[in-house]
């Protein structure tokens, strides 16, 4: 039997509307959807320290530091959550902090400040294969009191290690090192400054750091042509203390007031032509910079980013800066990074929005 005209319709129109509701599960990017709003979550517990790093490992968020315990569990430095807890690496590392994180050979490789790692001496670098921590070669040694690698990538299937040492495993290396599964080499003659930062732009590998004191300047950012570094156009006029890629564009983010003769608060972008700001900027450091929900993410010691206030935590889409949610209390956001198709941001705080969270949280749709 065939419906009247005005009865199909009016199935139609139902049908339609049902459909509707039921895909209206959009995120963010899709203001024309219902949506879901986003929210801080605590991860357990959280950690009883400073987080300065996040990586991810087998599928588990690693949280590496300054600190002794995480969910409650006695974790030196070194911590994974699965989800649902939280559980150590071993022994975990004995040291200052661990300050990077990576994959690479199927291990989780950290570095940092350190001379121990699961009861062996390993000096500033060390890797993990699910069961013990190992050295990679005789590790880092510095010409100071201090040796330390502070920045870890992957580039042409080698580990790149940056940071503040004049060796690695027994060869003369300044600051930056290459190791490829077996050895370690120096890349040229290395960088006279202490290496922060470290990513793949435009297919070369780039360097970003601080000469002289704690934080220095930089005159410029370093990049490797597989025979010596060359400067980037145009200098900054302070130390560079994180490096990302955000649409194309170089993110180099730190604590300076211009880059490239640009007016830019401690971030800027470079596009392979010229320095741009980033709107009006951030009003203090930044220590980590992510992206998350195709928006840059800066986390560091900052008020308020462009006109916004965002308490040490906030987003950039390209044309302005938003807060998510209250941002954090406390002194900083450090260690940002993606798990569970959330943004987890580590450092040192209490409460993340109005949610408490010891010093570790993310930011997912609820």
């Amino acid at each position: 039997m065939q419906l009247p005209r005005s009865s199909f319709f009016k199935s139609l129109f139902i049908v339609i509307a049902v459909l509707s509701l039921l895909a209206g599960c959009s995120d963010d990017d899709n203001p024309a959807a219902p949506s879901r709003p986003w929210g801080w979550v605590p991860l357990g517990s959280g950690i009883n320290e400073v987080v300065d790093v996040l990586g991810v490992h087998n599928g588990q968020l690693i949280a590496g530091g300054w600190f002794t315990s995480a969910g409650g569990v006695s974790a030196n430095r070194v911590a994974a959550w699965d989800g649902t807890n939280w559980t150590s690496l071993g022994t975990g590392i004995d040291g200052a902090l661990v300050k990077a994180l990576i994959d690479y050979d199927d291990q989780l490789i950290a570095g940092g400040w350190f001379s121990s790692a699961g009861g062996a001496n390993i000096n500033a670098i060390a890797a993990w294969d699910g069961t013990s921590w190992s050295p990679l070669g005789s590790g880092a040694i510095g010409g100071s009191l201090i040796s330390l690698v502070y920045s870890l990538v992957i580039y042409e299937d080698r580990l790149i290690a940056g940071g503040l040492f004049n060796s690695i495993g027994g060869v003369s290396a300044n600051n930056i090192a290459a190791w490829d599964g077996s050895s370690w080499a120096p890349l040229g003659t290395g960088l006279n400054l202490f290496v922060r930062g470290l990513v793949i732009y435009d297919g070369k590998l780039t360097a970003g750091g601080g000469t002289g004191g704690d934080y220095g300047e930089t005159t410029a950012i370093h990049v490797w042509n597989g025979s010596s570094w060359e400067a980037i156009q145009g200098t900054l006029n302070g130390p560079v203390l994180c490096l990302t890629v955000f649409r194309n564009s170089l993110i180099v983010a730190g604590q300076f007031d211009s880059a490239g003769g640009v007016g830019a608060r401690n971030i800027a972008a470079w596009d392979g032509l010229q320095w741009t700001a980033l709107g009006a900027g951030v009003d203090s450091t930044v220590w980590g910079l992510a992206v998350f929900n195709n928006r840059l993410i800066a986390g560091g010691r900052f008020d308020t980013a462009g006109v916004v206030s965002a308490g040490r935590i906030a987003a950039w889409d390209g044309s302005s800066w938003t807060a998510l949610g209250g941002g954090t209390n406390g002194e900083f956001v450090e260690g940002l990074g993606v798990y569970n198709n959330g943004l987890v941001a580590g450092g040192k705080f209490s409460a993340a929005g109005e949610v408490p969270a010891n010093c570790i949280a993310s930011w997912v749709q609820q």
